[in-house]
């Protein structure tokens, strides 16, 4: 036998005046509450839950949220009479019923409800600021004038990132922040603290040793810093430092031995600054997740160093920037697995840093042994599905150039610069600016945009799908990131999304001779279906509209292809930071973003997936007995042999694109 569907039942909860002889007798801690339920086959169900509270002293009894206990007392319909609760015969157990969630009561008002209205009538403003100003002073040591470790001089100093606020003397600070050389100390001068450095207090920072000058493990020979000028660049503050390097004939390189200290040099060689690694993560993750750029986050902290501009902060500004660049670099390398590579960095592949998206086909990752083996009915659970799109908010201004700031994609350019003057064809559908008038965004700028390739279904770049735009959108620049995309993937079927696909797809495989054999793909090999974004659809001709229209392709679901227009959003805050970039640097900052979203996306596709399967069955189920019953309804009104025809027809076009379309209109249309 089927198995029998899930159905969806009313539900009516009656009060207490319903109850008879079967409830239990009263009591005060019982609240009894009774379910009629209209189920499948006629039959009516009925059942008694009692509830059991506790008393509470702060809150009134409330009746629990509880889900409906799936043994229920079922009746036929026709045997109902006015007393709900009346015997009956157990009914055929063919339907399955789904119960209802019982409705939760709503929750009366707190006054913790509005916390801010809270923190104003409990006159917290005036009590808070009162703090604040305690905490500017001495605080609990107004009385106490002796350190709070030595107990002989004269406390006068405090850590501003110490947990506490202890007062120590100027030899128990330095010993205590032997560990910390980079916290923030100040000074008691009689009326108010102010700055002071624990370089100004003594404190030597020796590396090499995990240990500064004066312990048991100091080095026998250190070498100072070129003229005992070090700044650091850390979370909170820029510092000058007291540092030394380690010159015993086992140690490192300068550089190396900041490393080891979790110090980023800021030149390889006689590094005279540097940056925490602790200031590099705070940067890392807050321009992913901000997109601000780096000015922005070192005047930040400048400001934290001294926000009344008449102390002198040291300007490390260039030496910061820098240093960023290749932090990011070196964290794509190590997270690709590069590090573990007896081959080196050298021998990283174009893409091969790029996270891919893992639930699009990976041969050889998620596929199973004989995927390709399937019968043809199943070959779309193993195809790509693709999507161009272009976005001219990233610009770049002529700033610096390619010989100051080189970047990456240097075959990229020597095939624009080998084939920009191909004569592009125009567009018989609708007039489209991206491909009659693709220099109207282009003016004054080093490139108009980027264009890139996503997986239709989750939104994730594709390695090395991304290429600058220096004249709107030409097919010249789609034709080489869509190939380059492809480029050693052995999926052979492929459903291509783009605005202008009416257009673009027309010599495609003409303009394709052009490429390197490693970068063809051959249309033998290979089945491609061309189609336009929904929400792009309507602006085009009817014939568009029938041909490329992913509600009539077979195998696509509720695809959109409109997955680039979303991501867009992700990436558009930081075209004002991209746009004042040389070439070089801009690329890799707009790879490190995208590798963030791809990750980001990583991490919640499980619970992406399942909402969306949630969200998706119920649907689908509703659609189809929507089908159901429509086709019914046309047999019931004598038109069964003109739906069993159109049904074929579309069987068949579906089969051979060749055959008669049956979503062509074959009437002709009043103007």
């Amino acid at each position: 036998m089927a198995p029998a569907r899930r159905r969806r039942v009313e539900s009516t909860i009656l009060d207490d005046s319903d109850a008879d002889e079967l409830s239990p007798p009263p009591n005060n801690d019982l609240i009894p509450e009774h379910h009629i339920h209209r189920g499948a086959a006629g039959y009516i169900q009925h059942h008694t839950i009692h509830h059991e509270l506790a008393p509470s002293p702060t809150k009134p009894k409330r009746a629990p949220v509880l889900l409906v206990p799936p043994v229920p007392m079922l009746v036929p319909e026709d045997t109902l009479t006015n007393d709900p609760l009346s015997d009956a015969p157990p009914p055929p157990q063919e339907d399955e019923v789904v119960y209802d969630l019982l409705p939760k009561p709503p929750r009366k008002q707190r006054p913790s409800d509005d916390p801010m209205g809270q923190w104003v009538d409990r006159k917290k403003p005036q009590l808070y600021l009162d703090e604040l100003v305690f905490l500017e002073g001495r605080g609990d040591y107004q009385d106490r004038n002796f350190c709070i470790v030595c107990f002989t001089a004269l406390a006068t100093y405090r850590c501003r990132d110490c947990f506490t606020d202890d007062l120590y003397c100027k030899n128990c600070m330095v010993d205590a922040h032997a560990d910390s050389p980079l916290h923030r100390i100040q000074e008691w001068n009689g009326f108010f603290f102010e700055k002071t450095t624990l370089k100004a207090l003594g404190l030597r920072i020796q590396l090499g040793h995990g240990k500064r000058i004066g312990s048991a493990k100091s080095c026998i020979n250190p070498i100072s810093a070129f003229n005992d000028d070090f700044v650091v660049v850390d979370t909170y503050a820029i510092h000058e430092v007291n540092l030394y390097f380690c010159g015993c004939e086992t140690a490192q390189a300068h550089d190396i031995q900041l490393l080891r200290a979790r110090w980023y040099p800021s030149t390889s060689t006689k590094p005279r600054s540097a940056a925490t690694f602790n200031v590099l993560r705070r940067f890392h993750l807050l321009t992913l997740e901000s997109k601000g750029s780096v000015s922005e986050f070192y005047n930040s902290i400048a400001r934290e160093t001294d926000n009344t501009g008449t102390g002198h902060v040291r300007d490390r500004y260039d030496e910061f920037a820098r240093i960023t660049r290749q932090w990011r670099h070196l964290c794509m390398l190590k997270r690709a697995g590069r590090g573990h590579d007896a081959a080196g960095v050298e021998a990283t592949k174009p893409g091969e840093c790029a996270l891919l998206c893992p639930a699009c086909p990976q041969p050889g990752k998620n596929l199973p042994p004989n995927w390709q083996a399937v019968s043809k009915e199943k070959r779309f659970l193993y195809a790509l599905y693709l999507a161009l799109d272009a976005n001219f908010r990233m610009r770049r201004k002529k700033v610096s150039s390619e010989a100051d700031d080189p970047s990456l994609v240097a075959p990229y350019y020597k095939y624009l610069a080998d084939n920009w003057k191909n004569r592009q064809e125009h567009s018989t559908c609708v007039a489209h600016d991206a491909v009659d008038k693709p220099d109207r965004e282009s003016r004054g700028t080093a490139c108009s945009g980027i264009a890139t390739v996503d997986c239709a279904r989750h939104n994730m770049k594709r390695p090395n799908a991304v290429g600058d735009l220096q004249l709107g959108e030409r097919y010249i620049n789609m034709d080489y990131i869509f190939f380059i995309g492809l480029a050693g993937s052995e999926v052979s079927e492929l459903y291509v999304s783009y605005d202008i696909v009416c257009q673009w797809h027309k010599n495609l495989f003409k303009r394709m001779k052009t490429f390197p054999d490693e970068v063809r793909f051959h249309r033998g090999k290979h089945y491609c279906v061309f189609l336009i974004p929904k929400f792009h659809l309507p602006a085009h001709i009817e014939a568009c509209n029938v041909l490329f229209s992913f509600h009539l392709t077979r195998y696509v679901g509720m695809t959109d292809g409109e997955a680039p227009e979303r991501g867009w959003s992700l990436l558009n805050p930081l075209a004002g930071a991209t746009a004042e970039m040389g070439p070089g640097n801009r690329w890799d900052t707009i790879n490190d973003a995208f590798n963030d979203i791809n990750y980001k996306k990583i991490l919640g596709l499980g619970k992406w997936i399942l909402d969306r399967l949630t969200t998706s069955i119920p649907e689908l189920i509703a659609a189809s007995t929507e089908l159901e019953e429509l086709e019914a309804s046309l047999r019931s009104l004598g038109g069964e042999e003109d739906l069993e025809k159109w049904l074929a027809e579309v069987e068949a076009w579906e089969e051979d694109s060749d055959q008669p379309n049956p979503f062509e209109s074959r009437v002709a249309h009043k103007t």
